[in-house]
């Protein structure tokens, strides 16, 4: 179980890091909204909170965060409003 864990975390990082240097650069393709909100959507699946609205994983919620930061500037960017992923940092944070 832990090794699934371990290779989930792994694709999960991948994808942050590689969308995260897409941003910083400006740069978005049409639809990275919609595969950075299935990837929120995913997480959540994998690793729902508890009744309390805990997650057994502190990693699990910076991922979600760093997602969230990235939908917000792929979202604004491909609706024509020209913003830089810092500036959607500093604005969600």
């Amino acid at each position: 179980m832990r090794k699934n864990k371990e290779q989930l975390f792994d694709i999960f990082h991948r994808y942050i890091r590689h969308q995260k240097n897409k941003a910083k650069a400006g740069k978005y393709d049409y639809g990275d909204d919609v595969e950075t909100y299935k990837m929120i959507f995913a997480l959540a699946e994998l690793f729902p909170v508890d009744e309390k609205y805990y997650r057994d994983e502190p990693q699990v919620e910076l991922y979600l965060k760093e997602l969230w930061y990235l939908y917000f500037f792929f979202k604004e960017s491909i609706d024509g409003q020209h913003v830089k992923y810092t500036n959607i940092v500093a604005k969600y944070c």
